[in-house]
């Protein structure tokens, strides 16, 4: 039990971040992650007292063991990331890769709804298999976004994505709440467990 309640997404989006970019300031943070400083600086307090941050003159670093839960996370699926579907959604989107998660997935719905309750708009599950993707359900065609289908087979050949491999892209009208969705289904799709 967390002697100071925040989030798992919020914990997890700080801690990736942080590994992302190595050192960061508690403005920055705050901005990225979508909280008030106050709230960030509470976070990043709590995240020290259990030896997972410190503190530094360039801002905050992960520890080996904030790492090595950062790295359990990310064992799973990549680093949230941009994306742009201009014939999917005009909204802010997020993607988010979980590594060979298909078997997981049974039609999307439940991942849409968490999305949902994590602020977002809408979310797309696309499964990757036989060198492209598709929707978990049979009434949709990735082939009915041109433009979004030929973007994400290019994002599919540089991720070098494998078979059973799942693109969640969540979309909202901001990228806080977009990340906030990918996350959130991340760690349910993961059953991760988050003990700090």
């Amino acid at each position: 039990m967390r002697s100071c309640e925040f989030s798992d997404v919020l914990l997890i989006r700080t801690l990736i971040e942080i590994k992302k970019n190595q050192s960061v300031g508690r403005k920055r943070l705050s901005d990225k992650i979508g909280i008030s400083e106050g709230s960030m600086r509470a976070l990043l307090n709590h995240l020290k007292q259990k030896e997972v941050l410190t503190a530094t003159n360039m801002g905050h670093s992960i520890t080996p063991k904030g790492n090595e839960i950062a790295a359990q996370f990310l064992k799973f699926c990549s680093f949230p990331f941009k994306i742009s579907l201009p014939d999917m959604t005009k909204n802010k989107c997020i993607g988010i890769i979980l590594k060979g998660a298909s078997e997981k997935i049974k039609n999307g719905i439940e991942e849409r709804d968490t999305a949902i309750r994590e602020g977002c708009n809408g979310a797309y599950i696309l499964l990757y298999a036989y060198n492209g993707f598709k929707f978990p359900s049979v009434n949709t065609s990735i082939f009915d976004y041109p433009v979004s289908h030929e973007f994400l087979n290019n994002m599919a050949r540089q991720e070098c994505l494998k078979e059973k491999d799942v693109a969640v892209i969540c979309f909202a009208d901001d990228f806080i709440k977009a990340e906030n969705g990918v996350i959130k289904i991340s760690l349910n799709i993961q059953n991760f467990k988050l003990e700090i």
